[in-house]
């Protein structure tokens, strides 16, 4: 199992890279993070391109905004159906934009972690 972190500083230096090292030791992941610089990951295609592998293969992040943010986590090659999501949450829910990322999320687009990223109270 890989795992990437968009960055171009050291690893145990980046927020969450230390959390997901224990998750993976406790669970006796044997895997290697990898990073790059967040440019490098801005869309599934790219990331794919610098890891050498197909877009389906990439898992990428999406953060929407409605009341509360939202991190959807799905496949690189599928797109988020906005009006479904909508209807699922019920109420209306946006891509976020760059800043809404930064502030809220606190990582840039390109460099947001899967997991860690967003506390989570109701997940279904």
């Amino acid at each position: 199992m890989r795992n990437l972190f968009s960055n171009g500083r050291n690893k145990d230096n980046v927020r969450g890279v230390k959390e997901v090292k224990s998750y993976m030791e406790e669970n006796s992941i044997n895997g290697e993070i990898i990073m790059f610089k967040a440019e490098q990951a801005k869309t599934s295609a790219s990331a794919a391109e610098h890891l050498g592998c197909e877009v389906a293969q990439i898992a990428k992040s999406i953060v929407l905004k409605a009341d509360n943010p939202i991190l959807v986590i799905l496949s690189g090659d599928m797109r988020v159906d906005l009006k479904k999501l909508s209807e699922v949450i019920g109420e209306k829910a946006k891509l976020a934009s760059p800043e809404y990322v930064s502030e809220e999320v606190g990582f840039i687009i390109g460099g947001c972690l899967q997991w860690g990223s967003i506390a989570c109270s109701d997940i279904n």
